[in-house]
């Protein structure tokens, strides 16, 4: 479970949703659907990398052992 592919898969999905949850955010204010503050932009981010963080682990007893995926690579199962 805790193997450097794990971490490093982890990783990358706990970044990928916060950048994409933080110019989510702050991309509806530019065109005027709301007007979120960075402080409340940057809570919204935080709190998609825990749950993503969370997923990741949760997916650990269902996918592959070494991969932070719920998914096996085709042809790997």
């Amino acid at each position: 479970m805790f193997s450097r592919r794990f971490a490093l898969d982890m990783a990358e999905r706990c970044v990928r949703a916060a950048v994409v949850s933080m110019i989510a955010a702050l991309g509806t204010g530019a065109v005027g659907l709301t007007n979120m503050p960075w402080l409340d932009a940057l809570n919204l981010a935080g709190a998609a990398a825990a749950l993503s963080l969370l997923g990741s682990l949760a997916a650990t007893g269902v996918g592959p052992s070494d991969s932070a995926s719920v998914l096996y690579e085709v042809g790997s199962k």
